[in-house]
């Protein structure tokens, strides 16, 4: 039984990278741009814990639309560091806030946030 669901697990994983580099442009980098995410989301909900992957899943893709979209002036204004006008960041520093979410995370719970004991 564990070895078909491995087979199962893994034809379906190997038709789903089939069909994405299908929909885009397959290069040598591309699980590059989609491992490191995937390390940040587990780092942060917890290694070896399924529900701590959907919440940091949850928790890092609203960290990434949320830094990038927001307009940091007016925090930038509490410390007197704002010229005014609109300060937001570009698309591609999407990564670092998954980086920054996990920097915060494992300074106040260094275990994830579902923490599961290992025997």
């Amino acid at each position: 039984m564990i070895r078909a669901v491995w087979f199962i697990g893994t034809a379906f994983a190997g038709l789903g990278g089939m069909f994405i580099a299908w929909d885009t442009q397959l290069d040598p980098f591309f699980g590059f741009t989609l491992i490191l995410p995937v390390f940040c989301i587990v780092l942060i909900g917890g290694v070896g814990a399924f529900y701590g992957a959907v919440i940091g899943a949850v928790i890092v893709g609203v960290a990434e639309n949320v830094g990038v979209d927001f307009n940091w002036a007016p925090v930038f204004g509490w410390f007197g560091l704002s010229g005014g006008g609109d300060i937001s960041l570009p698309a591609a520093y999407k990564p670092a806030v998954a980086y920054l979410a996990v920097v915060v995370l494992l300074l106040l719970r260094p275990s994830g946030l579902a923490r599961r004991e290992l025997i």
